[in-house]
């Protein structure tokens, strides 16, 4: 039987329409950062973090922030991802299976090709693979 991870805490786990209408409510009629976030059941620490992220972008224009978690060290997007896969898959269907190194390979190319950021673990461990 395979062990499951129980989750100890609830962090990471609200929505960014609750944070949205909480950062509203803060900005707009001028309650408390605690009040509000006791009110919605959300950290106020991440509140304010929200507001302040908030607050820097209508001041600079740059990204507009995005609530929670997400991967630090991704170089594909879902759709770049899912060409990948389908690409992989294709060529495994017409018995043209590649390797885990030629995939490896077929990742980087790929990422140079769309002019992707990628890890620098990749460049140097590229005159490795060829």
């Amino acid at each position: 039987m395979p062990r499951t991870r129980k989750r100890m805490t609830q962090r990471g786990t609200i929505a960014d329409s609750e944070m949205r209408k909480a950062v509203d409510i803060c900005l707009q009629e001028n309650q408390s950062i605690r009040s509000v976030a006791a009110s919605l059941n959300i950290c106020h620490v991440s509140l304010s973090r929200y507001i302040k992220k908030l607050k820097l972008y209508q001041n600079k224009s740059g990204p507009k922030p995005v609530f929670g978690y997400r991967a630090h060290n991704k170089v594909f997007n879902k759709f770049q991802e899912n060409q990948l896969a389908d690409y992989i898959k294709n060529s495994a269907d017409m018995y043209f299976g590649l390797s885990p190194i030629a995939i490896r390979k077929l990742a980087f190319d790929f990422s140079l090709k769309l002019n992707l950021k990628v890890p620098k673990t990749w460049t140097d461990k590229n005159n490795i693979l060829y």
